[in-house]
């Protein structure tokens, strides 16, 4: 049984480098700034049993993922016996069901090859950077936009994304709170792992 307080987030994928840490994939209906910043345990389930597991790194990867450092995981091998295994976290909320029409509902009349380039201004912030791409990953959608140098990805959701601006080819967004933060702040000198390749990425 799930321990009490505690939410599936996900689960773990495969080995990342070889010094023991863990991709583990998130649920569509979690997002990435519900997570704590570095939460001190997690229970994975293995063999239906849900152990508890000393988190010694935990930063936010692509947009559906995780890296977590485990005690007593040293390398690849030892991780192997947690593939697949559910991952969860305690005090996590999980978000309503996502939509996958949602990019389709906020961008639906807007040429996705317009959004290339195009400037996302935060109604608090202002101006971020500018647009490289639409990331098709059902059941979500992400915007991917440059702050600086650094890649930020943003759900395509009506309560993040507000209205296209064609004549100042602004695209005017809500960023959930801790979203900059989390891209711009929590990345080691590993270099960002890449996003799988999509069919009709960009349709």
């Amino acid at each position: 049984m799930l321990p009490t307080g505690s939410t599936i987030i996900g689960k773990i994928e495969k080995a990342h480098g070889l010094h023991g840490i863990l991709l583990a994939h998130l649920d569509p209906q979690i997002q990435i700034s519900q997570l704590p910043r570095n939460p001190d345990h997690c229970w994975i389930e293995l063999d239906g049993r849900w152990t508890p597991f000393r988190c010694l790194e935990f930063r936010h990867r692509i947009p559906n993922g995780i890296l977590i450092k485990l005690e007593h995981v040293q390398n690849p091998e030892q991780g192997k016996a947690l593939f697949r295994g559910a991952l969860a976290l305690e005090n996590v909320q999980k978000s309503k069901k996502v939509d996958i029409s949602a990019s389709n509902h906020v961008l639906g009349f807007v040429d996705t090859e317009a959004l290339q380039g195009a400037s996302v201004v935060d109604k608090t912030l202002g101006p971020l950077g500018k647009i490289v791409r639409l990331h098709h990953r059902p059941p979500q959608d992400f915007l991917e936009f440059m702050v600086g140098s650094q890649s930020v990805y943003l759900p395509m959701v009506p309560e993040f994304v507000k209205k296209w601006n064609a004549d100042q080819k602004e695209l005017e967004c809500q960023l959930p709170e801790g979203l900059l933060d989390l891209y711009l702040n929590s990345h080691s000198g590993d270099a960002p792992e890449s996003l799988p390749q999509e069919h009709h990425d960009e349709d």
